[in-house]
């Protein structure tokens, strides 16, 4: 369904999921579509509506336990990201399930990077963003990371390029693709969304699956289950491959702290990076991404060179918190699979507390267990289901480490924070989600934060 066809629609408009995405579009529906009923469904019975609404005789709500019912009446259903296909099985009826993303996609694809992966999703948005931005070029900022793209398409034109952080969530309803998609990586995550982690896979893929001739997709040729699904996809776009280092057919690469970019033909050398303040391969690999994207874009390499000196990490993305009371403190709060809390202790450097676990989403842990059996941190500290399969797997192993379990996370950076050693390292990337004990990884992070800083005040 694109734009246009939405607003053509006659009956009954759903919105189900009354997040960021929801408000958003419930605004934007009611300035276009001034005499149309839309009906608001959302989980939480808690949910208060903006006065605004509460007299206007268009906008209605339906909120707690009732919320899938009656939902076939609809002619249309815009469902909000967060919500799992499988709860709707058997209650829509003939109604059309759309979503927010889907519907911006069939009509701006043209002018859109789109950037997915289980990590590195924000950095890597932003990063293009900034060189865009860098280059003079108009350009808005969209998705995953925060601003609904509905919001933003008054503000719109031709010209208009469009960065945006797409989740899994917010791509497994969509029929096309953007045409510079970036597919950073793929691990196990969302479990608790999908039924296996083969349909988490098949909504990542959405990012390619319906790209055209003279589109293109840059993604990481050492990642080998990437490469592999794109090959059996028969992707349509051209491909852009990186790697930290050469290699035959790579088109983007570093050799030397060099990048250097092989981008339809032309040979571009984009200077040292050692002048890039994220650390970590994982940066590295992200930056390889934005600079590819970049190029596609037209912004010149030296433009990319200069931006490369003042781009500033995002709040808890391997965030340094500073030397705090003698001690060294980062908040990688973002780390929510094993994978990405690996790549952080191998980003800094040596580790004297590890701050992990959280919400078990039926991920496997062993990767994170075997990590450490290999390279042992003198404190590992873990909170939450996630922590005590963390706790037990090291633990039967016959760990060389001290290895702490407390259910309160307040309790558990308190004593974190004690173990650290001065002029040691402290580091909190927790392998899991957050929502067992927080809104969100951010929350989390903030809440790391506060406890760290009033430990020494």
């Amino acid at each position: 369904m694109t734009l246009q066809s939405l607003l053509t629609v006659s009956g009954e408009i759903c919105l189900l999921g009354y997040g960021r995405e929801g408000r958003a579009m419930l605004e934007y529906l009611r300035k276009h579509l001034p005499t149309v009923h839309i009906w608001v469904h959302d989980a939480n019975a808690q949910l208060i509506p903006e006065e605004k609404w509460k007299n206007d005789h268009f906008v209605h709500f339906v909120v707690g336990e009732s919320y899938l019912e009656d939902l076939g009446r609809y002619e249309v259903i815009i469902k909000s990201p967060g919500i799992p296909h499988q709860l709707l099985k058997g209650k829509t009826g003939q109604a059309r399930i759309v979503s927010q993303t889907g519907i911006f996609l069939e009509m701006f694809s043209s002018q859109v990077v789109g950037v997915t992966g289980t990590k590195g999703k924000s950095t890597t948005s932003s990063l293009i963003y900034h060189f865009i931005q860098s280059a003079g070029k108009k350009a808005i900022l969209l998705g995953n990371i925060g601003i609904p793209a509905i919001s933003r398409v008054d503000d719109m034109d031709e010209e208009t390029l469009v960065v945006f952080e797409l989740s899994s969530h917010q791509l497994e309803d969509t029929y096309a693709s953007p045409h510079i998609a970036v597919w950073l990586n793929i691990y196990q995550e969302h479990l608790d969304h999908y039924p296996s982690y083969e349909a988490y896979q098949q909504a990542k893929l959405n990012i390619a699956r319906y790209q055209k001739k003279g589109d293109y997709l840059i993604f990481h040729a050492g990642h080998t289950l990437l490469r592999q699904m794109i090959a059996e996809t028969k992707v349509a776009g051209t491909l852009v491959t990186y790697d930290s280092q050469p290699a035959h057919g790579v088109k983007v690469f570093i050799e030397d702290n060099i990048l250097h970019a092989n981008i339809e033909g032309k040979l571009y050398r984009i200077g040292n990076i050692e002048s890039f303040s994220l650390r970590g391969t994982h940066n590295r690999l992200n930056l390889m991404a934005a600079v590819s994207a970049a190029l596609l874009c037209h912004v010149a390499p030296e433009t990319i060179e200069n931006a490369l000196t003042n781009f500033k990490a995002l709040p808890h993305r391997l965030e340094y918190l500073g030397l705090i009371g003698g001690k060294h403190f980062y908040n990688d709060s973002i780390a929510t699979i094993p994978e990405a809390a690996i790549q952080a202790m191998g980003a800094i450097g040596p580790v004297d507390v590890w701050i992990g676990g959280g919400y078990n989403r039926g991920i496997n842990y062993q990767p994170i267990i075997q990590y450490l059996m290999e390279h042992p941190i003198p404190v590992v500290a873990v909170t939450g289901k996630a922590g005590e399969i963390i706790r037990d797997g090291l633990l039967e192993k016959g760990y060389r480490g001290q290895v702490i379990w407390e259910s309160s996370f307040k309790d558990l950076i308190e004593a974190a924070v004690k173990l650290t050693p001065i002029g040691g390292t402290c580091l909190l990337s927790p392998a899991a989600a957050s929502y067992d004990a927080f809104k969100n990884f951010e929350e989390r992070g903030d809440t790391f934060k506060k406890i760290v800083r009033e430990a020494f005040e």
